[in-house]
């Protein structure tokens, strides 16, 4: 049976990455975000799997695994 603690930890990282893709991406030397809210990078990301970039991308899918195993 899960805690009550183990729950809130599990809603509040649920509700923070949500928080997140509302937000600016990343920035490459400019004011202006380069693509964005951080989910169209979510959307989109998958595409860099095979560059250097892309490798990062996949914490999201892990990230995922652990909310549905938690």
């Amino acid at each position: 049976m899960k805690t009550t603690s183990s729950r809130a930890l599990l809603f509040a990282s649920v509700f923070v990455y949500f928080i997140c893709l509302t937000q600016p991406g990343f920035y490459a030397g400019s004011e202006e975000p380069v693509f964005g809210p951080g989910i169209g990078l979510l959307l989109i990301g998958w595409f860099a799997i095979g560059s250097g970039a892309g490798f990062s991308w996949l914490a999201n899918p892990v990230l995922f695994l652990v909310w549905n195993f938690a």
